[in-house]
């Protein structure tokens, strides 16, 4: 039956309902009449219908409805009503909003579901308009592509201990001494790995492991990334780093990738730990030590050097090692110039080597992926970090508002009604149109 709109006050024919939003009900009727009257009123179409001859690929049926007449494929050829600007809003609510005849399926399936009954210009840029700002679809659907946003690599540090991560992996399987959990402690400039096994994943267990494992045994660095987990983010570990005139600088929360040289380090760690410990994985934390002083020990993509080189100036010595003749330096002055000349040239290569590694990293990264940027005001949506979610559960919650742009990555969002507060990485927003 052909369309009638609502606005007519000729007899329906069909109806249709469509849930364009939440608690609301859009009805759309149609009939022939109304059909041409909205064509009448629709000057593209109008001047098309007085124009003598007809153009050709257009035809006028009994109730003066305009056609427009495409080829598809095999040689068929179907007529399509021309529909005026007037209605496209209608037609795109019933075929993609509705229960029975949208279901509110994508841009391309309701593309071709539509292409087959109706005909205007620009149709598939106006379908997808119309299902990229449909509240629904942005709040449910998942995306099959990348997650947005291109890297951001942190710049390497100059020297060895000025910068670190840390970060706690676990629960594991409990040891037979009970340990649960291991800390990992990473020099980003020389990748040199410092961790220990633990009984929890306390602020007053990370507090210990930093004073007594690594802060009286190695210094204090400059700066120390962690992530914003309650153990990161107390007093306890706070007054620390202050008395020790320690930065300490906190990741953008469910972020990983903002301390992603420990979340690689954990990476490597992990399996060659497993690989190490028994069946029952009961003796993981006495394999931990070795498994560590392997990692140091072995030359670094990134660097081109083992970590224990960088941090200690000299090549380790297995326990396999066969003995070997040692250099006893005769004028001290001498080999310390020695020592600072190399330490100086390793620093420049490593330098090098890291910042050649991140380029590569980047272009691997960024490739095929979009970097959308928002502006401040405008009206998104944030992916739903509910413990309690389900298969069910929306996959994005808002609309907020962008109050802040924090950096290329992170903004700082406002939920129009409750004033709920967020920090989101662009991987976490989804536009609204």
């Amino acid at each position: 039956t052909p369309f009638k709109s609502i606005t007519s006050s000729t007899t329906t024919t069909t109806k249709t309902t469509s849930a364009a939003s939440p608690g609301r009900v859009v009805s759309t009727f149609f009939d022939n009449d109304t059909f041409n009257q909205h064509q009448n009123q629709d000057c593209q179409i109008h001047k098309i219908k007085t124009t003598c001859p007809l153009p050709v690929n257009y035809v006028i049926d009994d109730y003066n409805v305009l056609y427009k007449v495409v080829n598809r494929k095999f040689g068929q050829h179907i007529k399509l009503r021309y529909l005026p600007v007037s209605l496209i809003s209608s037609v795109l609510s019933t075929y993609h909003n509705s229960t029975f005849n949208g279901a509110h399926f994508g841009i391309k399936r309701t593309f071709y579901k539509i292409r087959d009954r109706f005909y205007w210009p620009n149709m598939y840029k106006d379908i997808e308009t119309h299902i990229l700002s449909c509240l629904n679809c942005r709040k449910n659907k998942i995306s099959r592509r990348k997650p947005d946003g291109h890297l951001q690599s942190i710049e390497p540090p100059r020297g060895v201990w000025e910068r670190l991560a840390m970060d706690y992996v676990g629960p594991v399987p409990q040891s037979k001494s009970g340990k649960k959990y291991f800390i990992v402690l990473t020099d980003l400039f020389s990748k040199f790995v410092v961790t220990k096994a633990v009984y929890d994943n306390t602020s007053t267990t990370a507090a210990q492991f930093l004073l007594y494992d690594v802060f009286m045994l190695y210094g204090t660095p400059l700066e120390i990334i962690t992530n914003n987990g309650r153990h990161f983010t107390s007093s306890l570990y706070k007054s620390l780093l202050q008395l020790t005139n320690c930065c300490h600088i906190k990741t953008t929360p469910y972020n990983p990738q903002a301390n992603g040289q420990c979340e690689r380090h954990n990476a490597t760690l992990v399996p060659n730990l497993v690989a190490l410990s028994n069946d029952s994985r009961s003796n993981w934390d006495k394999k931990l030590l070795p498994t560590t002083f392997n990692y140091n020990a072995t030359q670094h993509a990134s660097t081109g050097c083992t970590p224990f080189e960088l941090m200690f100036a000299r090549t380790p010595r297995f326990l396999a090692d066969l003995p070997s003749n040692l250099i006893i330096p005769t004028d001290v002055q001498h080999y310390q110039d020695t020592m600072t000349q190399f330490i100086e040239h390793v620093k420049i290569a490593a330098r090098y080597n890291n910042l050649k590694h991140q380029r590569i990293a980047k272009e691997r990264y960024d490739r095929n992926r979009s970097n959308p940027q928002y502006l401040v005001g405008q009206h998104v949506l944030i992916r739903n970090r509910v413990s309690s979610a389900n298969k069910f559960s929306s996959k994005f919650i808002g609309p907020y508002i962008v109050i802040n742009k924090l950096n290329d990555k992170t903004y700082l969002v406002l939920h129009s009604t409750t004033d709920h507060r967020a920090q989101v990485t662009v991987k976490d927003i989804r536009s609204l149109n």
